[in-house]
């Protein structure tokens, strides 16, 4: 079974769990608790919310590249569905998440910009651009990939695209000076709360390479994240406090994932070769024989989680797209030939990115397997992961 058969049986599968009411759509699913450790995540079950990584938005956007690729009419009435949903809980984010990538209005405004083009939608498409107008707070709270400047950054690039507006180019440009006014206060590594999420925005604003500044603070951050750095292992050492109080070692661990560790960091990296310096090109090298290794091995066993954020989808997904390479796109096949065997062709439940079972959502869930084997069936859908690329530069 190829991966766009593999991606509508699990498009079925969110179709038909979706509740409906008054045109719009959600959905029940395992969401993580915020009380929950590295090593034991507690889950409920809850609504979805509106937003791109774990909401209505990442959901609606997967569905409406499903129907571009199958033409399945049920994958365009649910995601229409869910995007009516995420937009029209707008209004309910909080003001400091407005201008989050992953949790806030503009990730949603975001998917709901390209789902409206993909589907040939005016309206919706109509209804984010209305939205995108309105984006207009001067400041970011944080510098992060997830909700913080970086995020912002990689978000107004690709709504520049998709809107045909220079001026969301623009946006993302002074997003971009205001992080190179400070000092960069992230201690993690990975792509989701680290500096790899900083180095991969910075080498996103300046594509040409000919921004001395940016490229300077892009290396900067880059080498802070190096301080983390295991040689040994070709790994990034893991200093949320929940690692260092179960492990009772600081640096004793290190994630294997998109969000922190080596998978996100390596995909940080894919267009700064000889940008960042020597070291960092070691260092990526590194990195990508450490995530070869971790899915060739997980390819030998039962996956226990097959999300984009931090499970087998998203790691062979970050080796792909961080490589490049030929080897890496046929792990990438190796991964969706396993999941159709162990889950679609069995139908047993998908194991996803919480401890409680499926979830519909993008980065946690059935939506972004999903993506992943869309993305193999046509590689110019782009990447949750690598959010900002290939978009309108100056």
């Amino acid at each position: 079974m190829g991966p766009l058969e593999t991606a509508h049986v699990i498009g079925r599968r969110v179709c038909d769990d979706a509740v409906w009411h008054a045109g719009s759509c959600s959905w029940m699913g395992a969401t993580p608790s915020p009380t929950g450790t590295l090593m034991a995540p507690p889950a409920t079950t809850a609504a979805l919310g509106p937003d791109l990584y774990s909401g209505t938005a990442g959901v609606g956007l997967f569905l409406a590249y499903l129907h571009a690729l199958t033409g399945d009419p049920a994958s365009l009435r649910t995601a229409r569905g869910a995007l009516h949903h995420a937009l029209g809980a707008v209004e309910m984010v909080p003001a400091a998440r407005r201008l989050s990538l992953f949790t806030g209005t503009l990730g949603i405004t975001l998917c709901a910009a390209r789902a409206g083009r993909v589907i040939g939608d005016e309206d919706v498409a109509a209804t984010a651009s209305r939205i995108a107008a309105t984006l207009n707070e001067p400041g970011v709270s944080g510098h992060d990939l997830i909700s913080g400047a970086a995020g912002a950054i990689c978000g107004f690039l690709a709504l520049a695209t998709e809107l045909e507006d220079a001026r969301y180019a623009e946006r993302a440009h002074e997003i971009a000076r205001g992080l190179l006014a400070g000092p960069c206060r992230l201690s993690l590594s990975g792509m989701a709360h680290g500096h790899a999420g900083v180095v991969h925005a910075l080498l996103e604003i300046d594509a040409g390479g000919s921004n001395a500044p940016v490229i300077a603070a892009a290396a900067r951050a880059a080498e802070h994240e190096g301080r983390l750095f295991d040689s040994r292992t070709g790994n990034w050492s893991d200093l949320r406090e929940m690692t260092a109080r179960e492990l009772g070692d600081v640096g004793a661990t290190s994630a294997m994932a998109w969000c922190h560790g080596a998978p996100g960091v390596l995909l940080s990296r894919r267009s700064a070769a000889g940008r960042l310096g020597p070291e960092e090109d070691r260092r990526k090298e590194a990195a990508a024989r450490c995530v070869e290794r971790w899915v060739r091995a997980a390819l030998n066993t039962r996956p226990g989680n097959l999300s984009l954020c931090h499970g087998l989808t998203g790691n062979a997904e970050c080796l792909w797209d961080g490589t490049g390479s030929l080897a890496a796109r046929g792990l990438a096949e190796d991964v969706a030939a396993l999941a159709w065997e162990e889950y679609g062709r069995t139908g047993a439940a998908w194991p996803c990115g919480t401890p409680a079972g499926e979830t519909p959502s993008l980065m946690l869930g059935l939506a972004g397997v999903g993506l992943f084997h869309l993305r193999l069936e046509d590689p110019s859908i782009p990447s949750a992961l690598a959010p900002g690329a290939g978009v309108l530069r100056r």
